[in-house]
């Protein structure tokens, strides 16, 4: 009689070769039962890992981790992937790297495609809050790390995400300290994105202790112009703005400067996301820093756990954001 295989294992239990392979080695999401019954079967059968392959493998093949990023072309998530990338790398880690443009479909194609590959686990900042695109990955037992966004109906899995509240309140306080009387906070709805929601609800909840009369929400979304946006802020003699979304503060920084002005005088601006140009430009432009690379480092490291079997102390870890003022912010006048 030969040696028992983790596929007669599998054939006993009704499950796959590749599940029965996670459950051995303490990866992937399986129920306590399904857990139970396969070391059950293991015992029943006889089964004796083969300890001399299982070095061979760790030995033999390179980590791989998928990366999937809402849009390559913003900074903020260039930058991010990049650090992820670079920590990965230093780990002897490999990456591969895919964008859904913000868009569900592609988000979906790119899971399934990654499925196809050989890879260890992925990190994921995720498109929308569709928890059904993330399925197949559950099923798959493929264990993954949420990172700077979130799916609100899938707590169980792991995230590293930014706390808006430190810096946004620093940013008012510099904000009321200039003198602005009236402070609009631009959010961005349209992205489906609960960070960037999270934003304006922090926002909303720190205006709220301050003076009511002297806040607003106002939501950038595709279907209007940020020359209409403009327009609206002016008609509401609003002095200082605060955007959720890098992409809408560049948006709003062009067409105040098409309309004869700098960001820091008539108009003061603040924004999420520290990106290179942010401080490039001139003036340069105050945010509210998420620092990236404590979020990718984060992120890393708990991928890094989920693939050899370590224990998460966290499963959510909350990384404070940094307001760091600039010459967009100017005294009111």
């Amino acid at each position: 009689m030969g040696y028992v295989t983790i596929k007669d294992i599998a054939l006993s239990v009704g499950i796959s070769v590749g599940a029965v392979s996670q459950i051995m080695h303490n990866k992937g999401r399986f129920s306590e039962a399904t857990k139970k019954q396969v070391f059950q079967i293991a015992d029943e059968l006889g089964y004796i890992p083969d300890e001399r392959a299982r070095s061979m493998r760790m030995l033999d093949r390179h980590k791989i981790v998928g990366i999937l990023t809402p849009d390559l072309r913003n900074p903020y998530f260039a930058e991010l992937i990049s650090k992820m990338e670079e920590d990965l790398n230093g780990l002897n880690i490999s990456s591969l790297i895919g964008t859904s443009s913000e868009s569900s479909k592609k988000q979906k194609m790119f899971l399934a495609n990654l499925l196809g590959q050989r890879i260890d686990g992925a990190l994921i900042i995720p498109q929308g809050n569709n928890a059904k695109d993330f399925n197949l990955l559950i099923q798959s037992g493929l264990p993954f790390v949420f990172v700077d966004r979130r799916i609100s109906k899938l707590s169980k899995v792991p995230a590293v995400l930014s706390d808006p509240r430190p810096g946004l309140s620093d940013a008012l306080k510099h904000l009321a300290k200039c003198g602005h009387q009236k402070v609009a906070f631009i959010s961005h709805r349209c992205l489906e994105s609960e960070t960037v929601n999270a934003r304006e609800h922090a926002f909303v909840e720190l205006s709220s202790k301050m003076n009511k009369g002297r806040y607003s929400v106002i939501n950038a979304c595709r279907k209007h112009s940020y020359e209409e946006l403009y327009a609206q802020l002016v008609k509401k003699n609003i002095s200082a703005v605060i955007c959720a979304y890098s992409p809408d503060a560049i948006e709003l920084i062009r067409v105040i400067h098409q309309n004869g002005m700098l960001v820091g005088d008539k108009m003061s601006l603040i924004s999420f996301d520290s990106i290179p140009v942010f401080e490039q430009m001139s003036p340069s432009v105050a945010v509210i820093d998420q620092q990236i690379g404590k979020i990718a480092k984060a992120g890393v490291a708990m991928m890094y756990k989920l693939i050899t079997g370590e224990h998460l102390e966290e499963n959510i870890v909350y990384v404070p954001t940094v307001y760091c003022a600039r010459e967009s912010v100017g005294l009111y006048q």
